[in-house]
């Protein structure tokens, strides 16, 4: 790598390559889900207990929910689900170009 160059390809790629290890929290991507796809099991973690790392989770934003701001709602949404289900210890939100581009 040259000084300066991203390691993954994008800022969001390089902190899941940094806290996907962490196996017992939700990995939540607040993004459209083609952020995701991009980046889903092309590194693994390794874990004899917790797998949870292992579910994917995005709020799957369209461009309808782009353009009507619909994400913040989409996330709420989310992370409750999320919450509810599964009862993690934290939940990581992932944020992408496109969901820091809109605010």
């Amino acid at each position: 790598l040259t000084p300066g160059a991203a390691a993954c390809g994008c800022a969001f790629d390089g902190a899941k390559l940094v806290l996907q290890p962490i196996t017992d929290v939700a990995h939540l991507v607040h993004a459209p889900l083609a952020c995701e796809g991009n980046s889903w099991d092309n590194r693994g973690a390794v874990s004899s207990g917790p797998t949870l790392w292992r579910t994917s989770f995005t709020t799957d934003l369209t461009e309808l929910d782009l353009v009507m701001g619909q994400g913040e709602r989409k996330l709420f949404k989310a992370i409750r689900e999320i919450k509810h289900t599964y009862a993690p210890p934290a939940i990581f939100v992932y944020s992408t170009c496109v969901t820091a581009l809109i605010g």
